[in-house]
Order: structure tokens, then C-alpha cells, then sequence
């Protein structure tokens, strides 16, 4: 039994895995893309995914990552077209 759970266990968190990706971003649909609005995941490095839901992620939206003190690095996509002002304002990791 405890043989079967430890070979659940890696399945279980690799299904899980794509739901957690978009959750760590607020975002907000603008004519059929994306703009990223906030980051709520536990801050450090961050990859900014092509998609989300589908659509396009094309901008990040004014103070996105603001205060977020212990991001370390960010990974934008070639995707995106528009940063807002202060996007990284206090970002000091």
C-alpha cells in the first residue's frame, strides 16, 4: 500500500503543477490577451508564462511585481509588448 502512494505522490504533484502556474499571477483580460496585474506567489524566481487560459500574456500592468522585495529574477517572454511604469518599483531582491 505505502509502495503504491509513493508512486501516486510525483503523478499527484505533476497534475497540480499547471494549475499553479497562472495562480501565481492577478491578471486581467484586455481585447483577447493577457496583462499581468500582480504576483501572489511566494516571491524568488519567476517565469512569466506565454499564455494563460489560452490567451496571450502582452503586457504587465503598472507596479505588477511593486514591493515584491524578494524576487530574485524575472523571465519575460518575447511575447510581451508593454511594460507599465513602477512595474518593478521596490523590487530589492
Amino acid at each position: 500500500m505505502q509502495a503504491a502512494f509513493q508512486r501516486l505522490v510525483p503523478l499527484l504533484l505533476l497534475l497540480a503543477l499547471p494549475a499553479a502556474v497562472p495562480a501565481q499571477f492577478a491578471y486581467a483580460t484586455n481585447r483577447g490577451s493577457i496583462m499581468i496585474t500582480g504576483y501572489t506567489a511566494p516571491e524568488g524566481v519567476v517565469i512569466i508564462p506565454n499564455t494563460i487560459s489560452g490567451l496571450p500574456v502582452t503586457s504587465i500592468g503598472n507596479r505588477a511585481f511593486g514591493d515584491c522585495t524578494n524576487v530574485t529574477s524575472v523571465t519575460i517572454p518575447g511575447g510581451i509588448t508593454n511594460i507599465g511604469q513602477g512595474t518593478f518599483y521596490f523590487c530589492t531582491g
